[in-house]
């Protein structure tokens, strides 16, 4: 007669409570891992333009009211650009809104290729695009600016199928710097918005400093 030695017995449960443990603690990292990741992809899209894929207005505003409380604690440079694609109604118009949207999604990935990665790039509003570029002095935001004019001038930023043509705009740029004088936010902002309606003003597809 077989009888059940009380030690195999506890081994028996042991062995058992063991792997209940594991798969409960293996169901619980999965559950962690999954609202992880949850919580990444909210705290991504709270902060991200889902047509371009660039940072959003609400953390442009965040980010640059620290990057000037930094920059003037610090006394370093801190510049703003700011960028309107040229006649694009016209766009819209002529091609429809899907052709539109097409373009202001390559518009940022041009943008994005030729900053650095201490720039941040956000959408401003409609075809408006700002790129706040930290430790830049006047004259660095000003070459910048210009290599982001010439590079857009010369790309095919969208093309139509059914004819074959190709879609190609021109952009006009504001450019403001933190100073003496323009120390905060709502300044830095108006002055590259000055500057922005200066260039459209003297024919677009230029690169204007505020005074």
């Amino acid at each position: 007669r077989n009888v059940l030695n009380p030690l195999s017995f506890i081994v028996a449960l042991m062995l058992l409570g063991g792997g209940v443990f594991v798969y409960l603690v293996g169901q619980l990292a999965l559950k962690t891992m999954s609202d992880i990741r949850k919580i990444a992809i909210l705290q991504y899209e709270s902060i991200t333009d889902s047509l371009t894929g660039l940072k959003n207005r609400r953390y442009f505003d965040q980010r640059l009211h620290e990057e000037i409380a930094h920059s003037r604690r610090y006394r370093l440079p801190l510049s703003l650009l700011l960028i309107d694609v040229d006649h694009f109604k016209v766009v819209n118009d002529t091609y429809g809104h899907q052709i539109g949207d097409e373009v202001l999604k390559n518009l940022s990935k041009v943008i994005l290729e030729m900053v650095r990665d201490s720039d941040i790039v956000a959408r401003y509003g409609g075809e408006e695009i700002a790129i706040i570029t930290p430790n830049t002095e006047k004259a660095e935001a000003i070459l910048l600016a210009e290599r982001l004019r010439n590079i857009v001038q010369k790309s095919t930023l969208a093309s139509i199928d059914a004819t074959q043509e190709v879609v190609q705009i021109t952009i006009s740029i504001g450019v403001s710097t933190l100073n003496l004088v323009v120390m905060d936010k709502d300044a830095l902002v108006e002055e590259a918005d000055k500057a922005l309606y200066e260039a459209k003003k003297l024919g677009r597809n230029r690169v204007q400093i505020s005074s």
